[in-house]
C-alpha cells in the first residue's frame, strides 16, 4: 500500500490516457468457460489456449464437487466450489495470461482494450465488484482478482468483462471439459484443437502448478496484510510456458508444468 501511495502522479495507478476512457472497439478478446470437470480458455489475438481438468484442480487444493462417471455434471452438492466461483477462476486465469502476454509484447498505441468474455453473468459482475464481497470464503480469491486489475491498469490495459452467450462459446466450452478418466470421449485436447479452427493457430499455454496451488490456498485461508502482498507478488512473478503450435503435449488432460 505504501509503495502504491508513493507512486508519482504520472503513474498509470493515478492517471490514465483518455483513449482508455473512451468506448472503443476491442483490440483483444479472451474467452473462458468452466464446468465441474475442468476449466478452459483461449485467445486468438494473444494466440494461446489452455485447459485444466478436475483432478489437477483437486491436487492443487480446490474443493471440487464430485462428478458423475459419464459426464461433468455434479454427482452431489458436496464440496465448496459452485460453478460461479469456477467461472470467475477461469476468467482470472485468462486475465493472468493476457497480462503476461502484454508484458512480452510491450505497449501499443492507444493501449490494450481487452474483452474478457464469459458465459456466466455472475462471474462477469464479480470481475469489477467482487472485491467488495462479504463472503469470507471468496474474499481471498476476489482480492487477487483486484490485484490483477491493478496490474493490468499499470500496463495500460482496459479490462472489459462481457457476457458471452453459452451457445456462442463453443471452443471454450470444449476446452473446459477434458477427457474423462477411463472413457474414450472425443474431447482430448488434440481432438478439440482439430475440431475448432480458431484454436489451430494458438499456442498451448502451460500454467505453473504453483499458480493453482497459490490461488487455492487463498480460498482455504484468505491472506492478510504482508502475507497477501507476498502471495500477490508470487502470482505476478510466475511465468507461463508457451509451446509451439502442434506440440505433442496436446493429448495432456491438463496444460500445466511443475517447477
Amino acid at each position: 500500500m505504501l509503495e502504491t501511495l508513493l507512486e508519482p502522479e504520472e503513474s498509470p495507478l493515478w492517471s490514465r490516457p483518455i483513449l482508455l476512457y473512451l468506448d472503443r472497439d476491442y483490440t483483444h478478446r479472451a474467452y473462458s468457460d468452466a464446468s465441474y470437470g475442468g476449466l478452459g480458455g483461449w485467445s486468438a489475438d494473444f494466440s494461446f489456449l489452455w485447459r485444466l481438468n478436475r483432478d489437477t484442480l483437486v491436487e492443487a487444493g480446490f474443493e471440487m464437487r464430485a462428478i458423475k462417471i459419464s459426464s461433468t455434471d455434479p454427482a452431489s452438492i458436496d464440496g465448496f466450489l459452485h460453478i460461479n466461483p469456477l467461472e470467475y477462476l477461469g476468467a482470472l486465469i485468462n486475465l493472468w495470461i493476457c497480462i503476461k502476454c502484454v508484458k512480452l509484447l510491450g505497449p501499443i498505441d492507444g493501449g490494450y482494450i481487452l474483452a474478457l468474455l464469459i458465459d456466466n453473468t455472475t462471474a462477469v459482475s464479480w470481475i469489477s465488484t467482487a472485491s467488495r464481497t462479504k463472503d469470507p470464503l471468496l474474499q481471498g480469491l476476489t482480492r487477487l482478482g483486484s490485484a490483477l486489475l491493478v496490474e493490468a491498469s499499470q500496463l495500460l490495459m482496459k479490462v472489459c468483462p462481457k457476457h458471452h452467450p453459452g451457445n456462442q462459446n463453443g471452443a471454450a466450452d470444449a476446452l473446459s471439459r477434458p477427457q474423462l478418466q477411463g472413457k474414450d470421449h472425443k474431447n482430448s485436447l488434440a481432438f478439440v484443437i482439430a475440431e475448432w479452427s480458431q484454436l489451430q493457430t494458438c499456442c498451448i499455454c502451460l500454467l505453473p502448478f504453483k499458480l493453482l496451488s497459490k490461488i487455492a490456498s487463498t480460498l482455504k485461508e484468505p491472506p492478510t496484510g504482508d502475507q497477501y502482498g507476498r502471495v500477490t507478488t508470487d502470482l505476478l512473478t510466475l511465468k507461463p510456458n508457451f509451446l509451439p503450435v502442434g506440440a505433442s503435449e496436446m493429448n495432456f488432460p491438463s496444460t500445466i508444468y511443475r517447477s
